[in-house]
């Protein structure tokens, strides 16, 4: 069994929805990069990030904070949220993320996202 830790960013901060929630969030912190650095500290080798604000409206918000993680970090990093297009795949994977989550462009194309 494996286990990876998750981000989940809203407004550029570390929080946690309420069962899905937008409108009841829980923050643990207002600085991503350093909880990314935390679990990377304990040896942590996979981390699966979400821009929540991508997630919600379609179009990635928080890029400077996950672009931040990849920079610091040596953990390779899972992306969700507000990836609707092939091309921002490419863009991810040529700045440092590992794999990326595309499940709405799967549902919606998945001619598009055939291996």
């Amino acid at each position: 069994m494996k286990v990876i830790p998750a981000i989940d960013i809203q407004g550029g901060k570390c929080v946690r929805l309420l069962r899905g929630d937008f409108d009841k969030t829980t923050e643990y912190s207002d600085d991503p990069t350093s909880v990314a650095r935390t679990f990377a500290d304990f040896a942590v080798r996979d981390l699966h990030v979400v821009d929540l604000d991508g997630a919600r409206t379609g179009e990635q918000q928080n890029s400077n904070a996950i672009r931040h993680i990849t920079q610091a970090t040596p953990v390779k990093i899972q992306l969700g949220g507000g990836i609707r297009y092939t091309s921002t795949v490419e863009h991810w994977f040529e700045n440092g993320v590992s794999r990326c989550v595309i499940g709405s462009l799967a549902v919606q194309e998945p001619e598009r996202v055939k291996a």
